[in-house]
């Protein structure tokens, strides 16, 4: 097939590259400088190349996308469901969770990237991949395929700038997914490094890929060039073998933080342009008599007055008065707050009564508006998840019920914060076994988090689980006052 009809992207493309260059900055920002800062109508191109070799980026909407992501994997998702029934499941499920895409990283790992892919581009896309079949290989059962590591799934990020093309169906679900990646190969010492490209089509039923191998006389693929087929590979699934995390406008941070991140960085390489000129003063000479050999002075620059026939020669340096650079400032730092003030205003987007019922009282409104956002994105990021391991499941036929909870951490300041909190229910804890229970459970892995094996947190819940619900302290097992006790040193 020709690359250019592999290679059709949708029209939203370009806008994609723009936004990832905003988040990520570095090289990729720079090579879109001219698309930041065109010239201006009358600006001489000498001026134009120098202003663009100057320009720089402060990373403002990196940080806080970064900061949001942060926030919500303070700690880390939990997992529950998995105990399959045979012993060889429930090993493949914990090594899942320990190494997801195969070159160890780990399930809690592998998901604050597509977090920061799906608020910057809007979507972001998990491949399940099953390992390749070696040639000539056949399983009589299900069970030969368990045991030989034929369902072992792998989880890949796809890169959504990497992604061309993809169909939905009526309800907007993902139908067909078609991507491009770059893989670079050196076969020997003597030989040299080669990019070779592959698209790859996915849907419910295969794989599809093509390839193209760079020429000695040609290191890129041309429109009319073509790119051979390799076989199709059938995957198994029954469905397509991708979750899409999308996130509605009023989630997306980078539509609402584009423009404003624009507008400030023109803002600050305008004051940086502005006192990089001003830098130098100008030299302006008033003669009736200046030869065209005299040196230039200062930043390369000089003005040159004809005098009058009763004046007198002079020579001076000139210098901006200062006004023009304190109105700079001021709309660079208005442009930054204004960044700030969008996530803002996406909180309110979110959840416009609590946005507001927050703001008269909250002293601190940019921390209420990402626990707004946070809250709404959780949810979102969690059914991801889970439809994951379904189709995870699904894929080997296991009889599990997958439950992931968590991504809550934010709310919580420190262990005695929370502990203290849970006074507040004393009621609950006297009344309902099943809430102490989950409370029990909440402090172990509060407590204990990455300190420990997730088989031994496991095997923790599974004795809280089973514990019985006397109270034999009779203090209706309120774990406040029994940190304040252990805290004093009572027994």
């Amino acid at each position: 097939m020709k690359v250019k009809l592999l290679s059709q992207r949708r029209a939203d493309a370009d806008r994609r590259e723009r936004l990832r260059a905003l988040f990520e900055g570095g090289p990729r920002w720079h090579a879109m400088r001219a698309a930041w800062f065109p010239q201006r109508g009358v600006e001489p191109k000498e001026v134009y190349d120098e202003r663009l070799a100057l320009l720089t980026y402060t990373n403002h909407v990196g940080g806080l996308l970064s900061t949001l992501v942060g926030l919500l994997f303070a700690e880390p998702p939990v997992v529950e469901g998995l105990g399959a029934e045979a012993a060889g499941s429930a090993d493949f499920y914990a090594r899942l969770l320990a190494d997801a895409d195969g070159v160890g990283t780990g399930w809690a790992e592998l998901w604050p990237p597509l977090v920061e892919d799906a608020l910057v581009a809007r979507h972001a896309y998990l491949w399940l991949d099953l390992p390749a079949a070696a040639p000539g290989a056949a399983w009589s059962s299900l069970g030969d395929q368990l045991r030989a590591g034929a369902l072992d799934v792998r989880l890949h990020r796809i890169p959504p700038e990497q992604v061309l093309d993809w169909g939905e169906g009526p309800g907007g679900e993902l139908r067909w997914l078609l991507f491009v990646g770059d893989t670079e190969v050196r076969g020997a010492p003597e030989q040299a490094r080669a990019r070779v490209r592959t698209w790859t089509y996915i849907d419910a039923q295969q794989v599809r890929r093509w390839e193209w191998r760079p020429r000695e006389d040609q290191a890129e693929p041309g429109p009319e060039d073509e790119a051979v087929e390799l076989a199709a590979v059938a995957h198994g699934f029954g469905q397509l073998p991708v979750v899409r995390l999308s996130l509605p406008l009023n989630l997306w941070a980078m539509h609402r933080l584009e423009d404003v991140a624009v507008k400030l960085t023109r803002s600050e390489n305008e004051l940086a342009w502005a006192l990089h000129q001003a830098a130098h003063e100008l030299l302006v000479i008033r003669s009736r008599d200046f030869a065209a050999d005299t040196p230039k002075l200062g930043h390369g620059h000089y003005l040159h007055l004809d005098r009058d026939s009763e004046g007198v020669d002079e020579a001076k340096f000139v210098a901006p008065s200062g006004v023009a650079f304190q109105h700079l400032r001021a709309e660079r730092d208005a442009d930054r707050a204004d960044l700030f003030r969008a996530v803002q205003a996406m909180a309110q987007a979110v959840n416009p009564e609590h946005a507001q019922a927050q703001s008269g009282a909250s002293k601190n409104a940019d921390w209420k508006a990402a626990d707004v956002l946070l809250t709404a994105l959780s949810g979102r990021v969690l059914g991801a998840m889970r439809r994951t391991l379904e189709l995870v499941a699904a894929v080997r036929q296991d009889k599990v019920q997958p439950v992931v909870r968590g991504l809550d951490g934010w709310h919580v300041e420190d262990l005695e914060t929370f502990l203290r909190s849970a006074t507040m229910a004393v009621d609950a804890a006297r009344l309902s076994p099943t809430f102490r229970r989950l409370l029990a459970r909440v402090q172990a892995e509060r407590v204990l988090g990455a300190a420990v094996r997730p088989e031994e947190l496991d095997q923790v819940r599974v004795e809280i689980d089973g514990a019985t619900d006397d109270d034999p302290d009779g203090d209706g097992l309120d774990p406040a006052a029994a940190f304040d006790r252990r805290r004093a040193g009572a027994p």
